[in-house]
Order: structure tokens, then C-alpha cells, then sequence
């Protein structure tokens, strides 16, 4: 975990430079008011916090536009500064020691970025196939994960943010049956002297020889008021979602030279698969959907099911 910066060490370094100023001033004033007092050399523990109503002071003669809050420990901050004042000549931080970084060329680092994004890898050694960046491995003598780092500190916003799904291709019958369907709703749910012409891409003939084109007569509605509302407060919109289960190999800790460990799981041979519905009505709100058996054996009676459908 990154040591997290003290208050004075962060914002800009313009905004703090003031901020600096005053506690520094503070600070001296204050050492030389104790000095007379005492008569001597030797300052109490708490010079900090008694410096403090002098620094509030020359704080508030800042300028308020662009002028940070002050930190919460104040005393902590005035001390500080007044230690590192003789060899501090900036609020900003210093140079972190270090290698330096063997792909100096920032331009060759943004085209790694951009292959890595028109690539899109699944994993980072996969990138270590590519021909520019495995090029690049070889002739600056940097490893992948190396690599990988300077790329990410070019770009932060860079990580695994693409969603990859596998679904199933559609024919082109079924895309057609879904386009009449959604046709054939949106012309019954538009009143006929509302709305505007369709007027986008042209919808596929359905697939009935000599049938009228759907989109000749198809209206879109342009506000609320073209809906016919008794029509869509009687639909049931209904939504079914499926996830299949089944066991994947990995890798657990031990000892190297451990055996394999092998479970025998009937989801192996035949994954699950787990349904989800859902039902909801504009009157009715949602709609519970209740699961009947189709067994019919002795002393078995199921319930009674009612089928619900919208009127069309």
C-alpha cells in the first residue's frame, strides 16, 4: 500500500506556495517572541501550537480566489515547515530515486496503447504474441509485465473494462419475425392520426408472398399523447433470462509436487441451468408466476393455473 502524502505535500504547487509562506513567518515570529521571553535558547514543545492564531492570521490576508483550506493538524504542518525551510525550495515532491524507465520514446508508448486497445487481450502475456510489442520486448530488453506497467502509466483509465458475452447467432427468418412483431405492436399501440411517417431504414418485407409492406402505414409516436394508453396498461411485459452452471477447473495452494484432487460433480456431464422470469403490468404491478409440476399420479392433484395474456 502507497504511503499516503501529508496535507502539506498535496494540491498545486502554486496554491500551497502562500500557504507555505505563512506558517514559515509564523513559525519565526512566534520562535523569536519565546526567545525574548525566556531569555534563552531553549523553545517549549508546543511552539507549534501557540504559532498557530499568527498563522490564521496571515492566512486569511490571502487571497480567498484559488486559496486551499488549510490542513486539520495544523501544528503538525507549521512544524514542518519551519524544520525543512533552510533546504525546502518547493511544496512539490521530490524526484523519486529509481531506474529509469528503458522505453524512453513516448510515442512508440502510445502506439503500444493504441495496439493494446484495437487488440482488446484477454490476458497480458497474450500481447506478448502481438509482432510490435514482442518487438519492442526484445529490443529494449523489457519484460511484458514491464511493459505492461509503462503502458498503464500513460493511460490509468486502462483495465479489464470490456465485457465480452457469447451469444447465439440469429437467422435471418427470426430477425425478420421479430421486426413484424415489433411492427405490428408499435401500429396498434400509435393512434392513426398521430404521430409522424417512418422515415429510417427500411424494414424487410415479411415473408408472406404479396403481403402490403408494414412500413407504409407504420406512424411513430412523438410524444405521449400519440400512445393509445388503455392499449399499453393492459400488456404484460415479460423478460426470461438463463444461466448455466458447471464446475471449472482451478488451481489451489500447496506444496509443490501436491496430487491432484478430483470431485466427482454430476454438473460435469450436463451443466445446470437456471431460469429467471419476470412479470410486470402497469395496473397490476408485478405478477407472480408460479411453477406447476405436470405429474398426474395417484393422489396428486395440481393447482389450477390461469394463463394471463394481454387483449390485443
Amino acid at each position: 500500500m502507497a504511503k499516503k502524502k501529508p496535507a502539506h505535500a498535496r494540491g498545486t504547487l502554486a496554491a500551497w506556495l502562500g500557504v507555505r509562506k505563512c506558517a514559515i513567518k509564523a513559525a519565526h515570529e512566534t520562535m523569536g517572541v519565546l526567545k525574548k521571553e525566556r531569555g534563552d535558547d531553549k523553545i517549549p514543545k508546543d511552539w507549534a501550537s501557540r504559532s498557530i492564531p499568527l498563522f490564521k492570521k496571515y492566512y486569511a490576508q490571502l487571497p480567498s480566489d484559488g486559496r486551499p483550506d488549510p490542513p486539520k493538524r495544523l501544528a503538525e504542518f507549521i512544524r514542518y515547515q519551519y524544520k525543512h525551510d533552510a533546504t525546502a525550495t518547493s511544496v512539490a515532491d521530490k524526484r523519486r530515486t529509481g531506474r529509469n524507465w528503458k522505453v524512453q520514446s513516448v510515442g512508440l508508448l502510445m502506439q503500444l496503447l493504441l495496439l493494446v486497445i484495437e487488440t482488446a487481450p484477454r490476458t497480458m502475456m497474450q500481447m506478448s504474441r502481438v509482432p510490435l510489442w514482442r518487438d519492442t520486448m526484445e529490443a529494449h530488453g523489457v519484460k511484458c509485465k514491464t511493459l505492461w506497467r509503462y503502458v498503464r502509466t500513460m493511460c490509468p483509465a486502462l483495465g479489464k473494462h470490456l465485457r465480452v458475452e457469447y451469444k447465439m447467432t440469429l437467422s435471418v427468418e427470426l430477425m425478420a419475425e421479430r421486426v413484424e412483431t415489433c411492427v405490428r405492436w408499435l401500429s396498434k399501440a400509435v393512434l392513426p392520426d398521430k404521430g409522424k411517417p417512418y422515415d429510417g431504414p427500411p424494414i424487410p418485407p415479411p415473408p408472406v408472398p404479396n403481403a402490403p409492406n408494414p412500413a407504409a402505414a407504420l406512424r411513430i409516436p412523438t410524444c405521449v399523447e400519440d400512445l393509445r394508453a388503455a392499449f399499453l396498461r393492459r400488456i404484460i411485459w415479460i423478460d426470461a433470462k438463463k444461466f448455466y452452471i458447471s464446475p471449472e477447473t482451478f488451481k489451489a495452494w500447496a506444496v509443490r509436487g501436491a496430487k491432484s484432487v478430483t470431485i466427482q460433480d454430476a454438473r460435469v456431464r450436463s451443466s445446470w441451468c437456471i431460469h429467471f422470469y419476470s412479470a410486470v403490468n402497469y395496473i397490476h404491478g408485478g405478477i407472480l408466476i408460479k411453477v406447476v409440476s405436470g405429474t398426474k399420479g395417484k393422489g396428486y392433484k395440481p393447482d389450477k393455473v390461469y394463463k394471463l395474456c394481454a387483449v390485443l
